[in-house]
């Protein structure tokens, strides 16, 4: 079974003492120059791969830039809510809001980005909508 489907451990509804793994549960952990940031799969609208690094585009909030590649940052991110659907591009499927197949493969999120999906990866991408 893939690692990304599995749901992250409970944490019993009780708060850690300190900040381990169990308070990362359903955020991607993003290494800056002062450290890492963490940041909540929801607000998390979409991924764009530039080379080595990668754009994350952020709910009403400028881009940030990583110097991860996407590919890393998706096996982080549970599978069941993050769909590769180009080979530089990874939407939030929570967060999608029109999937279109007129004049090329596209996706519109909820901010209103558009996003190419690639012929390929379309199938997978209406199956991966149907199992929400």
């Amino acid at each position: 079974m893939d690692d990304r489907t599995q749901d992250p451990p409970s944490v019993g509804g009780s708060e850690p003492t300190h900040g381990g793994p169990e308070h990362w549960a359903g955020k991607l952990a993003v290494p800056t120059a002062r450290g890492v940031v963490l940041i909540a799969h929801d607000r998390i609208v979409r991924l764009e791969a530039d080379g080595s690094y990668t754009l994350i585009h952020l709910a009403e909030e400028k881009p940030m830039i990583v110097s991860r590649n996407l590919g890393e940052l998706l096996s982080q991110l549970p599978a069941h809510k993050f769909y590769r659907c180009h080979h530089k591009h990874a939407v939030n499927l929570n967060l999608l809001s029109e999937a279109v197949q007129t004049d090329g493969a596209r996706v519109i999120m909820a901010n209103g980005h558009t996003v190419s999906v690639s012929r390929r990866r379309w199938p997978m991408l209406v199956a991966a909508i149907r199992r929400m």
